[in-house]
């Protein structure tokens, strides 16, 4: 999808360049340029002084499917005018499959870094169920999708969200601290050599090692908690 993004605005090139762009297709660049500029701009004003970060894709994902047609016209051009096309475009779609593939695989090649992770978080998975003792849910607050928050225990911050997902828990955030909720993580799971352990209020419950890979699990302490 963003090969396709990337070769449509090198049509929209062509297209103006050789003075074949239409008034209605300057109305749909616009509306594009128009969005963007918008939540790159609100990103930017935001950031303050913890600096700016390129928005997420899911705010301009609507704007980018207006980019295609161009694409698909464009490899519909190609195909017309050079006869090799064909191929080409079957050997990449080809590349594609195959690192599609590899992606599916890794997981399960013994030695690789997604192996570990996942690894990792199948045993972090069994081994916070057998130590939380605490509620399932946060009976004061509810689920508010504006604030991205979800009452359900145990908060976590991890190496992946797939870990919160398998334990019925959440993923903590900073942006709901950042509005006045207490977001704060019962659990810190994460490789040590990587990421920096949690200080004052967690202890260490049990570590997981394979390979080179070493995580640590932390819990926070019950004071700090309220428990």
């Amino acid at each position: 999808m963003v090969a396709l993004a990337i070769f449509a605005l090198a049509v929209v090139g062509h297209r103006i360049r050789t003075r074949r762009f239409t008034r209605p297709e300057w109305l749909l660049l616009a509306v594009v340029a128009i969005n963007y500029a918008a939540v790159i701009g609100q990103a930017m004003l935001q950031g303050g002084s913890s600096g700016f970060e390129f928005p997420e894709s899911r705010y301009t994902v609507q704007s980018t499917l207006l980019l295609y047609p161009w694409g698909i016209l464009g490899l519909f051009q190609l195909f017309r005018k050079v006869r090799a096309f064909p191929r080409y475009l079957a050997a990449a779609f080809t590349v594609f499959a195959l690192l599609a593939l590899v992606m599916v695989v890794k997981s399960k090649i013994p030695g690789s870094r997604r192996h570990a992770h996942v690894a990792a978080c199948d045993w972090a998975v069994e081994r916070i169920r057998a130590d939380w003792d605490g509620p399932s849910r946060d009976q004061w607050a509810d689920f508010d999708a504006w604030e991205y928050h979800t009452p359900y225990r145990p908060a976590l911050s991890a190496h992946t969200a797939r870990l919160p997902y398998l334990l019925g828990g959440r993923l903590a955030s900073e942006v709901v601290r950042e509005h006045g909720i207490d977001d704060t993580p019962d659990y810190w799971f994460d490789d040590v050599d990587r990421e920096d352990p949690p200080g004052e209020g967690y202890h260490l419950v049990d570590e997981y090692r394979i390979g080179k890979y070493h995580f640590g699990l932390y819990r926070r302490n019950r004071e700090e908690a309220g428990k």
